[in-house]
């Protein structure tokens, strides 16, 4: 029993990396390649789901191995300049995910409630603020947690209103491309891979073992590439993606005005939870940057 429940405390604890590029962007990406290829792009997820696992994992490995997080390894190895030169570039990426983010969650409301886009704005920014600046690592964890299988049970159950058949999902498995695809493909690995995720798992390592940190990791994050390539799915039943909004209608006209909330839903989830994990990673990233030692007192 104690061992089952440490393994739920570790996916728990690493869905915040799920939570993290499961954002507005790998809704768009995802959403476009299944509009204009249908299946035909789902290697390119497996890949990066992958490729996630791996880099991640490598970079929680070496903050457990040496008790020290990865911008001050860096700090250590390069330099302080050159390390707060790619800490702050990162950082700068950061705001500009997060811009997306908040956006991303005002859409998913605003395709369910008529009301005013500047009070939403504001909301969310006031809740993902209180959030990371009065909740609890618990808190925190729990929340995005629950919001990553939200997503998850969201998206997967309207990919089982496709139409899809197993011979068509296995080609997709196919590494292929299509003409034209070679920037929804770059967009698809782009938006798994983020790059400040690598830091926030430094971040989020602390305290775990090997063991813990390879299950919980590689659990969270091939549940979110499912949740990506159910979204991809989803959207080979419109033949062109302009927005949001075509992909909702679509649902809402072929399955029912419930599907049309449930994307609503998911948007603001997939939103509202990467707005979150920016600013923690940009946190952690300039803590790293500016402090001499790495210490276990802080809160994450």
């Amino acid at each position: 029993m104690f061992v089952i429940k440490n393994r739920i405390s570790s996916v728990l604890l690493w869905s915040v990396i799920s939570a993290a590029f499961i954002g507005p962007g790998t809704l768009a990406a995802a959403s476009s390649a299944g509009a204009l290829y249908k299946y035909s792009l789902i290697w390119a997820l497996l890949f990066a789901t992958l490729a996630c696992i791996i880099l991640q994992e490598m970079a929680a490995r070496i903050s457990i191995s040496t008790g020290k997080n990865l911008s001050l390894i860096l700090t250590q190895h390069l330099g302080r300049l050159p390390s707060v030169f790619i800490g702050l570039a990162v950082v700068i990426g950061c705001a500009a995910y997060e811009a997306g983010n908040i956006i991303g969650a005002l859409s998913g409301v605003t395709l369910i409630f008529s009301i005013n886009r500047y009070l939403v704005l504001s909301i969310i920014g006031i809740a993902a603020l209180l959030l990371l600046g009065f909740g609890t690592r618990k808190i925190v964890i729990n929340s995005l947690g629950a919001l990553v299988a939200l997503m998850g049970l969201l998206f997967v159950f309207m990919a089982f209103q496709s139409p899809a058949s197993i011979g068509q999902l296995f080609e997709g498995t196919v590494p292929n491309f299509p003409r034209g695809s070679q920037w929804v493909t770059l967009a698809l690995i782009g938006t798994t891979i983020v790059p400040y995720n690598i830091y926030l798992g430094s971040g989020l390592s602390e305290g775990q073992s090997l063991k813990e940190m390879r299950f919980g990791l590689t659990s969270s994050v091939a549940l979110g590439g499912i949740i990506s390539i159910a979204i991809l799915i989803t959207a080979t039943q419109i033949d062109s993606m302009n927005s949001f909004l075509d992909l909702a209608y679509l649902l809402k006209d072929t399955v029912g005005y419930w599907a049309y909330l449930l994307m609503g839903i998911g948007l603001f989830a997939a939103g509202f939870t990467s707005s979150v994990t920016a600013p923690l990673a940009a946190g952690l990233i300039t803590e790293g940057l500016f402090k001499d030692e790495y210490t276990t007192t802080r809160k994450w």
